[in-house]
């Protein structure tokens, strides 16, 4: 039997009934943060910060050596703590942890339209708090999740309050909102909640005399009145008017649940779930932008992480796609965005201001002081989403985009994660995801050359998977054979459709640049090879150096290109065989005046650099004739990788 964890109270742990002895507050301290964090991997970096705050003791690494080892002797086999090259991980398979426990039933509560049962959820989730979380143990994190945890107490507490108020059973929260207002007791919606049970229990005064205190204190504390909808209540309730709602006053809009479906097949990126953790973890108002090429898995990655923190933020999650980098479609329009935000905060089309400025004041309001999620997927400029981002430090905003959005980190302090390709491992456990240990162990050769043939790219892994299932009698060398001539390769991951087609990937993302750094990308595809330098690039797209490193420049920010080292850029492997298939495209003598610049570059500063004596003297030009000759040209295009360092 594996172990029962309790941390809403004092931290407790129990095996078969014998009480585990958990040792110091640190040691504690780093088994809750592996706990919070189960079944991702916890990096020492990060449990360091965790543990100490930002006072991490040179000792630090030694130290959770120890707690760990420590750990692991007491909690024996029923919950190993495996240490990876991502960190460690606690596997609780088969264990019990009660902040699991109260976060799963409260969701289940949410989602349930039978009240009956949504209460009894709530009611059983409300019975696993012992006390306040982690008691005893205290670090600045740990403190920031203890708040959050309360956050999410009183959020069950008050959705539980007007589930019982809708079912008449007044008398039975009366208890539990007299303690509540103790601690809040200028929390409108539960002194709402408060009146009305009171007021139901045939306590008319009691209900009338707590309103008026509430009112002085609002008004000596804050110089505000209590909000229209208590007021109402309270008219109706001194009125003893038959029809004093149903519910509490003040009761919030429904929960806006619109993530879509956690991704199905998910495999590595261990490194980027920890980092947007870390971005949630260390700040509040977390703005995060994940970046990368299309195709990548950005909006994989972010759902994947969204979903396994969804008690983050009991109070929803909104998404919406911008459409940056739709082939056909232009961006959505601020106000479209804004309206499908508020359509999930339950505003309808009668309490819908008229101006866009009101309705972005509307829904800032609206979010000010919700633990909310809001994913803007697939953004293409930084500036058209600053007026969507929360003004409320409760919030977390999660970006896509497959540009830097280099505004957003340098104005408003956004996190930026970028996500590279796949690495052999990784790509390897997505392609037997999809189709299955027995198919993937028995072709290793095959396997190997898919993996290489998609260089890492999810999206690729996916379209050559979903190949292979569809001629599932075909051996897997089959797909690899055709996938070995680059020339091919684009051919063979064509599955056609907007989605799945990496030309259509590729297209959408130039569509978002300018049209010079459109034609430097089809000339740059003139070179075959993998390397160039800036100078040659320049003479390539017939840019002054300056100016050519500015074009360079956008395309490493659309991830078209790399700066794999100061002045030295490469193409990734596919989106260089659509660079060639673009560079065909170009007129004739384009490209014939662009290669001659290559070869006028690759003479001169081969020239310069063996025989520095003699630079001064000119050479001739070369014969533009000479430039006709489709071997020629194959041979210049490749002059930079024969001479590596002329560039």
């Amino acid at each position: 039997m594996g172990v029962e964890f309790e941390l809403l109270g004092d931290v407790r742990a129990a095996a078969d009934g014998a009480v585990i002895e958990l040792g110091p507050a640190r040691q504690t301290c780093v088994l809750i943060v592996l706990l919070l964090d189960s079944p991702r991997a916890v990096s020492v970096d990060q449990l360091a910060y965790r543990v100490w705050g930002d006072r991490v003791p040179r000792s630090a690494e030694g130290a959770l050596r120890a707690y760990v080892s420590r750990l692991r002797r007491s909690l024996g086999s029923s919950a190993e703590i495996v240490h990876t090259a991502s960190g460690y991980v606690l596997q609780t398979d088969g264990c019990s942890v009660d902040v699991q426990k109260f976060r799963d039933r409260t969701a289940e509560a949410l989602a349930s339209e039978d009240d009956e049962l949504a209460a009894e959820l709530l009611s059983s989730a409300r019975e696993l708090w012992r006390g306040e979380p982690f008691a005893g143990v205290s670090s600045p994190w740990l403190d920031e999740v203890r708040d959050q945890l309360e956050a999410e107490r009183q959020s069950a507490l008050l959705e539980l309050c007007d589930i019982e108020l809708r079912l008449g059973r007044h008398a039975s929260i009366i208890a539990a909102l007299t303690t509540e207002m103790a601690r809040r007791p200028l929390d409108e919606r539960l002194a709402g909640q408060y009146l009305l049970a009171l007021y139901r229990c045939g306590r008319q005064a009691e209900a009338l005399s707590h309103y008026d205190r509430l009112r002085l204190r609002l008004a000596d504390e804050l110089g505000v009145d209590p909000n229209p909808a208590l007021q109402d209540l309270h008219r109706k309730i001194l009125a003893a008017d038959d029809d004093v709602p149903v519910a509490a006053a003040g009761s919030r809009r429904p929960v806006p649940k619109q993530l879509p479906a956690a991704p199905r097949l998910f495999t590595g990126r261990t490194r980027e779930l920890s980092a947007i953790t870390t971005l949630a973890d260390e700040s509040t108002g977390m703005i995060c932008v994940v970046t990368g090429a299309g195709g990548i898995g950005k909006t994989t990655l972010v759902l994947q992480w969204a979903h396994e923190n969804l008690g983050r933020f009991p109070d929803g999650q909104l998404f919406v796609n911008l459409r940056g980098f739709d082939p056909a479609d232009d961006p959505m329009p601020t106000a479209s965005v804004v309206r499908s935000l508020l359509d999930g905060l339950g505003v309808v089309q009668a309490d819908l201001p008229d101006g866009l400025d009101e309705q972005i004041g509307l829904y800032r309001s609206l979010v000010a002081d919700k633990r909310l999620l809001v994913v803007l997927d697939n953004v293409r400029c930084g500036d058209e989403i600053t007026s969507l981002l929360p003004g409320g430090r409760s919030c977390g905003v999660l970006i896509t985009s497959r540009l830097q959005l280099g505004s957003l980190v340098a104005a408003h302090g956004a996190g930026l994660v970028a996500m590279d390709v796949l690495d052999d491992q990784d790509a390897s456990e997505l392609l037997t995801a999809y189709l299955g240990r027995e198919q993937t162990t028995s072709e290793p050769d095959a396997m190997a050359g898919l993996i290489a043939a998609c260089a890492g790219s999810p999206l690729a892994l996916a379209l050559a998977a979903a190949r292979a299932l569809g001629n599932a009698a075909l051996p897997l060398a089959r797909l690899t054979d055709e996938l070995s001539e680059p020339s091919d390769r684009l051919d063979a991951l064509e599955l056609g459709g907007v989605t799945t087609s990496l030309r259509t990937v590729f297209y959408s993302s130039l569509r978002a640049l300018d049209a010079d750094t459109v034609k430097a990308f089809g000339l740059l595809g003139l070179r075959r090879e993998l390397d160039i330098g800036l100078a040659p690039a320049a003479s390539l797209i017939a840019l002054p150096v300056a100016e050519a490193r500015v074009v360079l420049r956008r395309l490493e920010q659309a991830h078209l290109l790399i700066q794999h080292r100061p002045g030295r850029y490469r193409m990734p492997d596919l989106v260089r065989l659509y660079a060639v298939e673009r560079s065909r495209q170009l007129p004739e003598d384009e490209r014939v005046a662009a290669l001659r610049r290559v070869a006028d570059h690759c003479g001169h500063s081969d020239r310069s650099t063996l025989l520095p004596e003699r630079a001064h003297v000119a050479l001739p030009a070369p014969a533009i004739e000479l430039l006709s000759s489709p071997s020629l040209r194959r041979a210049l295009s490749s002059a930079e990788v024969v001479r590596p360092q002329a560039g």
